[in-house]
């Protein structure tokens, strides 16, 4: 059988990989990394469908100096949201991807549209901060966490490759933010929170990239949580707590909703630490997060992705903000709201 290429694809081929007559199909991504579709059926029904480059098998092109050979996205995203299911038992709180089919010789993997009210970051673009939703998404990170503890699930093909895969992504987001000489003062901050994330790596699904853009929600603020491509079988948890809160201190500093922006920080983070509490890996997690949260920032807006929706203005601040969090010890609500409010 010939190789799908979906770029190339059209209503017919769509038809046949989803079992249903396609009459619409609209691009979400092009990138060069993966394609992503959407596409709407006859009977109204709506399917994404997404597909892994050989480019992006064969290596990470992020950072010219960072290399991940043999990584395949899609593959991987199928594999961390089976996993999820098997482990998950509060699915009307917590909502995965509804998985159609994964075709592993195409890359292909289609799953049915689940139907959200809302996308978290649209939201936060307009400075709607929703307590009930945050709350919502400190619960689902320590759900996600603690479910998955010492469980030994294995994304990739071996604990060592699963290893290789976190200590690229956290090395992309930290150490490889001091190629940049404007944070050459952080560099004691730096090195420290990478190597903090080695020596406290654990056995759960650490999501990689937990961010606004893959949060949507529901009437009830229930969440659904989307995009599993980079989950790693080891690492930080903290890491996502921290990866999440560090967007929302992003959009803090551009928003004028800051108090409700705070409200919204804090809440995440409290029904984190509360749902993991006494578990062997929530040892001075709290203030791990915080400084991923500071080096989120600054990858943001200098580091390997920066963020298209941050005007250059913005930049100034929130690289000091990032500094901020990396060099404070404490961080409490006072400081929390400081930061955010601090303009020069």
């Amino acid at each position: 059988m010939a190789r799908i290429i979906l770029k190339e694809a059209n209503t017919s081929i769509f038809s046949k990989l989803i079992g249903k007559s396609v009459t619409n199909i609209s691009t979400i991504n092009t990138g060069v990394m993966n394609y992503v579709y959407r596409a709407r059926a006859k009977d109204g029904s709506i399917y994404y469908l997404k597909q892994a480059l050989e480019e992006a098998k064969k290596k990470n092109i992020l950072s010219k100096d960072l290399t991940l050979i043999k990584r395949n996205r899609i593959e991987s995203e199928y594999r961390s949201i089976t996993a999820l299911k098997d482990c998950f038992h509060k699915r009307n709180l917590h909502i995965l991807p509804e998985i159609l089919s994964f075709d592993k010789s195409n890359s292909i993997l289609i799953t049915r549209d689940l139907g959200a009210s809302g996308f978290l970051q649209k939201d936060l673009e307009g400075g709607i901060f929703n307590k009930g939703i945050a709350g919502n998404i400190g619960d689902y990170i320590a759900y996600q966490h603690s479910t998955t503890f010492n469980k030994n699930i294995i994304i990739r093909k071996t604990l060592a490759e699963e290893i290789e895969h976190w200590n690229f992504f956290l090395s992309l987001r930290t150490k490889d933010l001091l190629k940049n000489m404007a944070l050459s003062d952080l560099k004691k901050e730096i090195v420290n929170i990478y190597e903090d994330g080695i020596a406290h790596s654990h056995k759960l699904l650490v999501h990689m990239d937990f961010c606004p853009k893959n949060i949507l929600y529901f009437p009830e603020k229930n969440i659904a949580v989307v995009d599993f491509e980079f989950t790693s079988g080891m690492g930080d948890p903290a890491y996502d707590l921290g990866f999440m809160i560090g967007h929302y201190v992003l959009f803090a500093m551009i928003s004028t909703q800051k108090d409700l922006a705070v409200d919204s920080i804090l809440k995440i983070y409290n029904r984190y630490l509360e749902n993991v509490r006494g578990l062997t890996f929530s040892a001075n997690i709290g203030e791990r997060a915080w400084k991923y949260a500071g080096c989120t920032l600054l990858y943001r807006i200098v580091g390997a992705s920066p963020a298209p929706y941050i005007k250059r203005r913005y930049s100034n601040i929130i690289i000091k903000a990032g500094k901020q969090l990396l060099k404070q010890d404490l961080i409490n609500e006072k400081s929390i709201r400081e930061i955010i409010k601090s303009r020069s």
